[in-house]
Formats: structure tokens, sequence, C-alpha cells
């Protein structure tokens, strides 16, 4: 029970911390910058958001945190780009060429992707055939 509410706190910490730079970073573009359209701005905090997660993966410092926070660090957009750029390093140290590492590392995030997005398809499909509406 200790164990599993220590990973809970660490995983509520990690996933908090990033939260914050995430909106620090969302503000900066709204606040600094001026980006005038919200939407625009989001797309630029996701940018600088995932490079931010493979610049630490590619250091080391990702793991590290997802050792600490687990999916409180494994779930938000740093985390996706800090698979993918693992499995690239990962990749490379086996000895892959560049594009063949490229698409191994990209191969499970998009399988994941993909599952999802047919687990959406199919349930937007069910909604459909039962004749869910939404307000």
């Amino acid at each position: 029970m200790k164990n599993l509410l220590s990973k809970m706190a660490g995983a509520f910490v990690i996933g908090g911390v990033i939260a914050i730079v995430t909106q620090a970073i969302l503000q900066f573009f709204l606040q600094v910058v001026h980006v005038s359209d919200f939407m625009m701005a989001v797309r630029y905090t996701l940018v600088v958001h995932a490079a931010i997660g493979s610049v630490l993966a590619a250091v080391g410092i990702y793991k590290k945190l997802e050792d600490a926070g687990g999916m409180g660090a494994a779930i938000p957009v740093a985390g996706l780009a800090s698979a993918i750029t693992g499995g690239i390093i990962g990749e490379r140290a086996k000895g892959k060429s560049r594009p063949a590492a490229v698409v191994a590392g990209l191969k499970l995030p998009l399988t994941i992707l993909g599952i999802g997005l047919a687990l959406g398809l199919f349930g937007a499909l069910v909604c459909l055939i039962i004749g869910f509406k939404v307000v």
C-alpha cells in the first residue's frame, strides 16, 4: 500500500510540475509574444512542450522523470516525444541507420495512436447506430 501511495504521489507531483511548466509556456506565448489567437498559442505550446520532452530524453533526464513520476510524466505530450526520441536513440545504439531508427522509433507510438483512433471511431459508430445524440 505504501508503494502504491508513493507512486501516486510521484505521478501527482511530476504531472503537476509538467502542467505548471506547460501553462507557463502558454502564458509566455499569450502575454510576452502576444499571439492573438489562443489556439495558435496552444499549438506553439505543444511544439515547445514536445521539443523539451525530446531534448530531456536525449540527455537522459526524462527517463528519471518517468521513473519518479510514472504516468504523470508519460501521459503529457512531452512523454510521447520522449518515447519517440528514446526509441530512435535506442535503435541508433543498436547500429541501425537513421531512417531505420526513425521508423523503428515511431512504430510503437504510432501503433498506440492508431489503436486509440480506431477505438474512437468504433465508439462513434456505436453512437451512430444506437442513435445517441449530443445536446
